[in-house]
């Protein structure tokens, strides 16, 4: 995740690449709560 004022700002895949851990914890929370959103299966549109 990009953060310019912490100096988190190389592309990824890269040698200089990091990442900001204090943006990890938002990141886990999203991912908890659309796992839980969607425990019956993602809806299928077409």
């Amino acid at each position: 995740m990009r953060n310019d004022a912490k100096g988190f700002n190389k592309p990824a895949h890269t040698n200089n690449w990091d990442i900001d851990e204090d943006a990890m914890a938002t990141g886990v929370r999203l991912f908890c709560q659309f796992v839980w959103d969607n425990q019956d299966g993602v809806p299928q549109t077409l």
